[in-house]
């Protein structure tokens, strides 16, 4: 998958990304790609990686989610976000994680 325009967003801190495995990243990736998500199964995947969590809390309290309460639980961050934004941070993720492991 290739990397989107992400200006909109901030792009998730690199300590971050290398401490998300390419296997949990491409499971929480599989089930966005499914038509009808189970957001319990998404919520629960994301919850399971700590990295990935955080990745996701970083993005809903990013100043461009426009939110101006912090949001600590990734149940609520997804229902801001939505699933197209999860989507593209987690591409992001995925792109510069084959990036690192291309050099």
């Amino acid at each position: 998958m290739g990397m989107r325009n992400h200006s909109a967003h901030q792009i998730p801190a690199p300590h971050l990304l290398l401490n998300v495995p390419q296997e949990t990243l491409d499971g929480v990736l599989r089930l966005l790609d499914d038509d009808d998500v189970d957001f319990v199964k998404l919520a629960r995947s994301i919850e399971a990686h700590a990295a990935l969590a955080a990745i996701i809390i970083r993005e809903v309290n990013s100043v461009t989610v426009g939110n101006h309460q912090p949001i600590e639980s990734i149940r609520h961050a997804i229902a801001l976000l939505g699933l197209r934004r999860i989507r593209e941070s987690l591409e992001s993720v995925n792109y510069i994680g084959e990036r690192s492991r291309a050099v």
